[in-house]
């Protein structure tokens, strides 16, 4: 650049002005009287810092309400280029729609929280500036249909697909109630009785931070 000013240019320890971003070469040369010149060139590499990432709020969204499209809410960095991740989550199949879009919208998201990072990069030689959000989905819950059993001692309940809840016995003899993992919303009910009813109860705590 032209306008590059070299403050003290015959001292090894100099100041230099007025350069912007971009790649400089600069020359240190010692001559001294019938010698051969001698230099050596140095680059300097001048990078625009990112502006402050900025993911947005997180959000805590119940299933039954969502349509499966999420937007999410980055600030538009004012230095550089930002472009989301997806950092954590029970879902491995994710889809970003725009990475490159602070306000994209995601999906395939399944029950529980998950992270998301907005990552801002400047120049090559400055670090990135990041933060994160999280998106928690909560499921309504689900334990089935009633059933009718005729001689049969057990059975098995099945809560939503893909949520952790627990069972729990709200009347009848006392029975049996099994499941394995914790949080599976399957579970196995034994010690059933002939000739009685019974009601069970399928909890999926709320989720938050």
């Amino acid at each position: 650049d032209g306008n590059v000013s070299i403050l003290s240019p015959s001292s090894p320890l100099t100041a230099v002005e007025n350069i912007i971003t971009g790649l400089y070469t600069f020359r240190w040369t010692i001559s001294n009287g019938a010698c051969t010149s001698s230099t050596d060139d140095v680059q300097v590499n001048v990078s625009i810092p990112p502006s402050a990432a900025n993911a947005g709020n997180d959000l805590q969204i119940c299933q039954q309400t969502n349509n499966g499209m999420i937007q999410l809410n980055a600030s538009t960095p004012t230095n550089g280029t930002g472009e989301w991740l997806w950092v954590s989550g029970n879902t491995p199949n994710v889809i970003i729609t725009d990475s490159r879009n602070p306000k994209t919208t995601v999906s395939g998201l399944g029950y529980g929280k998950h992270i998301f990072s907005w990552v801002v990069k400047g120049g090559a030689t400055c670090p990135v500036s990041a933060d994160e959000m999280s998106i928690t989905i909560s499921l309504p819950a689900n334990a089935g249909q009633d059933k009718n059993l005729c001689n049969l001692t057990a059975t098995t309940l099945r809560g939503n697909t893909g949520s952790m809840g627990r069972w729990t016995q709200v009347s009848g003899p006392t029975a049996t109630i099994v499941q394995i993992p914790a949080g599976n919303p399957n579970a196995n009910i034994s010690s059933l009785q002939a000739n009685a009813t019974y009601i069970f109860r399928y909890t999926i705590d709320a989720i938050g931070d």
